[in-house]
This record gives C-alpha cells, structure tokens and sequence, in this order.
C-alpha cells in the first residue's frame, strides 16, 4: 500500500502535474532554497549538509544539485534575488 501521508512542504491545493513545468521549476527550487535558510539559521551553515537541505524540502540530492550546484549555491541565489529586487526598486525610484 502507497504512503498516503502528505509530504512536508508540499502545497497540496492544486495538483503538481496540472502546473506548467516552469512553475513547478520555480516552486521546486524555492522550496529548497527556504529549507535551506531555514536550516542555516536553525544549524548554522556550516553544519547544514546538502542531505539535509533535501530531506526538509522533500526532493532528492540530484534535484538539489539541479538546481543550485552547491550549498554556497543557494546563498549565490538568494544574493541574485535581493539584488534584481534593488534593481526593480531603483528603476521605480529613476522614472
């Protein structure tokens, strides 16, 4: 018998396959990258391994290294992320 459980950080609202391949992308990565700060500030980075990263967002070690290449990976992410979010800030601010 399939464990029926729901797994952990998983939006069961709408299902994964009826969501274009992108989104799903996007929300996989985002899941890992938030487990990831979690766990950092919970362990501290250096004691966080990538095993562990995948295990609380529910995807497999192949998945992460998809994705992020290494654990300083899903720091170099998040440093994109607030800097396109500056960038949109200050063209906000120029017009």
């Amino acid at each position: 018998m399939p464990d029926e459980r729901p797994r952990q950080g998983v939006d069961h609202a709408r299902p994964r396959a009826a969501m274009p391949r992108a989104v799903r992308s996007q929300e996989t990565r985002q899941r890992i990258y938030r487990s990831a700060l979690e766990l950092f500030r919970e362990h501290g980075y250096d004691q966080v391994t990538i095993r562990e990263i995948c295990e609380a967002a529910g995807v497999a070690v192949g998945t992460f290294y998809h994705f992020f290449g290494s654990k300083d990976g899903t720091l170099l992410y998040g440093l994109a992320a607030e800097d396109e979010s500056v960038d949109t800030l200050l063209a906000g601010l120029a017009d």
